[in-house]
């Protein structure tokens, strides 16, 4: 507990120090594409009190979690279907890996063409959102013990048993930090799925602001 304190308390100097140093910085140099943070502070409150920024932050957490939600189900399928040996080389195993280091964002006007504009946003999110969630899923589940498996094959337990009573629980912390990796990319690609025909969204309103020039927009959205 202490140290986790006295971490936070580090993390505040830190913070602190460096937004003492770029409102410092800014009202020197005085750059209309560097607003000091106090005039910042005071759009987000505008924004938040006239309720703008509202909708387009739900819109955008609505795109995050239905993504990730459905990156996740599909990532945990596909990395437990990856991860079974089969003697001639397992087929999911090897479209992951091969697909994995496409530039996906590349596909957002394909995907936009095969579905309407929402979907194919939401499944851009979802497809860079599954390959971590699947890979890592996908070591994991090929490292479960097999004495695990053959004690639940002995008592007369099917692939079913298998799966639910060794496999997932052995691969739930795969699973986890696969989410986390995840998480992490999916505001980043919610930005650039919202940056193409939207009117909704964080994304769309940065790059609404950085095209009207008006950059203390962009820092506080």
């Amino acid at each position: 507990m202490r140290g986790s304190a006295a971490q936070s308390l580090y993390t505040a100097i830190w913070i602190s120090l460096f937004l003492i140093a770029w409102e410092v910085t800014a009202r020197i140099y005085s750059k209309s594409f560097y607003p000091p943070p106090s005039i910042v502070a005071a759009r987000i409150y505008y924004e938040m009190a006239s309720g703008h920024i509202i909708v387009h932050i739900v819109a955008t957490l609505e795109r995050i979690f239905l993504g990730l939600g459905m990156a996740t189900l599909f990532g945990v399928s596909l990395g437990i279907l990856s991860s079974r040996r089969i003697p001639a080389g397992n087929p999911f195993r090897i479209a992951v890996l091969a697909s994995y280091p496409i530039p996906h964002t590349t596909l957002i006007p394909l995907l936009i063409w095969f579905f309407d504009v929402e979907l194919g946003k939401m499944a851009l999110i979802t497809l860079i959102c599954l390959y971590p969630i699947a890979i890592s899923t996908m070591e994991w589940a090929s490292r479960t013990p097999r004495s695990y498996v053959e004690v639940v094959k002995s008592m007369g337990g099917g692939s079913m048993h298998i799966l639910v009573l060794v496999t997932i629980p052995s691969t739930l912390p795969g699973i986890l930090t696969g989410v986390r990796i995840a998480s992490s990319t999916a505001y980043a690609v919610s930005y650039i799925a919202e940056s193409f025909v939207e009117s909704r969204g964080l994304g769309y309103m940065i790059n609404y602001y950085w095209h009207t020039l008006d950059y203390i927009g962009v820092y506080a959205s």
